[in-house]
């Protein structure tokens, strides 16, 4: 498997006064990191992780980049949950191909065993994610109601001291 490693390519500082390229501060934003480090660092373990040697290579590094934007990741943590999440979900998704190649059964259980694994593995991840939006508030969802006849009341009660 080929390494796609990130550059810095630093400007000439001479005759600019910005001493980071354009490209890189969107990604420290899009990533809600500060450090261009940590930025490059998310985004090349992510490419790395889910990548497998094909031609079409390049495509599944733009997906990925897009990917890591939609989950709009609104800290460190997040971005470096969602490099988690898209890696699982390659990986995931690469064995479920896997399984319909194999002739043997047992080989074919296994790579669909592996992708259950890792596709509950995401599960668990897109509830963390939740979880770290919400910040602790308690997110209650009535589905259904059934009123069946007496006083139902429907909304929020106030006393006005009578």
């Amino acid at each position: 498997m080929q390494n796609y490693p990130i550059e810095v390519c630093t400007p000439d500082r001479s005759n600019s006064d910005d001493s980071e390229p354009k490209v890189l501060k969107n990604l420290k934003e899009a990533l809600s990191t500060q450090y261009s480090e940590a930025a490059l660092t998310i985004v090349e373990q992510t490419i790395n992780g889910s990548l497998k040697s094909s031609s079409n290579q390049d495509n599944r590094v733009e997906a990925i980049y897009a990917m890591l934007l939609d989950l709009a990741p609104k800290d460190p943590a997040e971005s470096m949950l969602a490099a988690q999440m898209i890696t699982v979900h390659f990986q995931a998704v690469d064995l479920m191909r896997q399984a319909t190649f194999c002739s043997l059964p047992e080989s074919r259980q296994l790579y669909l065993n592996l992708a259950t694994k890792l596709m509950g593995t995401y599960t668990r991840q897109m509830d963390a994610l939740r979880k770290s939006r919400l910040k602790g508030r308690q997110e209650i969802r009535v589905e259904h109601v059934n009123i069946n006849g007496g006083h139902n009341i429907l909304g929020s009660l106030t006393n006005n001291g009578g």
